[in-house]
């Protein structure tokens, strides 16, 4: 018998190591960066989040504070395409926030209008009927007809979740939306839960970033309208220690910095003032 010209090859993946190794030497050749062995903190984890989505990495789903390269689970395809759009569609979009940024009523006609291209071209899941339809929320949100901005964010919310997923930015942005407007409503009780909800998101998403300690400032909000003014506190407090943590980190004593916790301690005093805590709220108000 005669041996086969064509050996079988043999191909091993690579382990998580070799992996991590292999994007340490990429980032080091071609943008001379030195990544670092072990990686925590807000802006690191989420931009090595972002980077593994984007390459195909699969990280183990685990609330982390850190990232070590036995937290990456496999690989992925990824599939790239050039995603269409309606230039007619954008045109009334641009229109349509023209208009509104004018206080124009025809805003809506110009967003309805780009809504029903964008379904009739690509159907009802489509990233820009999403905009879309949260822009048209937002029209009725400032005519205060609540209702109507409600179902719009909610449709917007669905398409969002389905292309974006649940733990991205733009569909946390959303949740808080809806939050506004169930607040603006005086719906209380669904405002605080769309708020909780994208707070628990932000902090996945993003660690102990400003986006985390502005979610528990809004929160601090929607307890002290409602009469909670010790939740109002609570939260506040916790907005008012990641606030100094993060400065303290990664921004240093800034002006910045000072009037954030000028606001932090104005606010801490209102919400002492408003449980009859006097001397507090002097002491507050006096840091």
């Amino acid at each position: 018998m005669h041996e086969s010209l064509i050996k079988p090859q043999t191909y091993n993946l690579p382990t998580q190591e070799e992996l991590w190794q292999k994007i340490q030497q990429i980032a080091q050749a071609r943008y001379q960066h030195t990544v670092d062995q072990r990686i925590a903190g807000f802006h690191k984890l989420s931009c090595l989040r972002e980077l593994c989505q984007s390459v195909g990495l699969k990280l183990i789903a685990k609330d982390r504070s850190e990232f070590t390269a036995q937290d990456i689970g496999g690989i992925e395809p990824i599939l790239k395409c050039i995603e269409q759009s309606s230039d007619d569609a954008k045109a009334n979009i641009d229109i349509g926030q023209k208009y509104m940024n004018e206080g124009n009523p025809q805003a809506l006609d110009s967003f309805l209008m780009a809504t029903q291209i964008i379904m009739n071209l690509f159907g009802s899941m489509h990233r820009d009927l999403g905009s879309c339809l949260s822009k048209i929320s937002n029209v009725y949100f400032r005519r205060q007809e609540h209702e109507q901005a409600i179902q719009f964010q909610k449709q917007a919310l669905q398409i969002y979740v389905n292309i974006y997923g649940l733990d991205h930015p733009i569909t946390i942005s959303a949740l808080n939306g809806l939050s506004l407007y169930y607040f603006s409503w005086k719906k209380y009780k669904e405002a605080f839960n769309y708020m909780i909800h994208a707070l628990y998101l932000t902090q996945v998403v993003g660690g102990e970033g400003q986006v985390v300690y502005n979610q528990f400032t809004n929160l601090s909000y929607l307890y002290s309208e409602s009469g909670q003014h010790q939740g109002a506190l609570n939260c506040q407090f916790e907005a008012l220690e990641r606030c100094e943590t993060l400065y303290k980190t990664y921004g240093g004593d800034s002006p910045q910095f000072r009037l954030k916790l000028c606001n932090y301690y104005t606010a801490i005093a209102m919400e002492h003032g408003e449980i009859g805590d006097q001397q507090k709220a002097v002491d507050f108000y006096a840091q």
